[in-house]
């Protein structure tokens, strides 16, 4: 399983970027998604708080102002 954190510009429905967060685990993975990360199989919404904290283990500024972010589990 992968997991990809992509980022929408607010209002689009083409993605801007994604970054591959696999390495990041399991458990905080799933704690992103709300549902363990084993049974991940969809498209998950990530709030602003949890967009902070995200772009602070990423050593990146993520912008919750301009874009919307989404934890997506896919299959390898």
């Amino acid at each position: 399983m992968r997991f990809v954190l992509t980022a929408y510009v607010k209002g689009d429905d083409l993605p801007s970027s994604e970054i591959d967060i696999t390495h990041l685990g399991e458990r905080y993975l799933g704690s992103l998604a709300g549902a363990p990360a084993a049974s991940c199989v969809d498209v998950y919404p990530v709030d602003a708080k949890k967009v902070d904290e995200l772009g602070k283990k990423l050593n990146d500024i993520l912008d919750p102002q301009l874009y919307d972010y989404f934890v997506e589990a896919e299959q390898e």
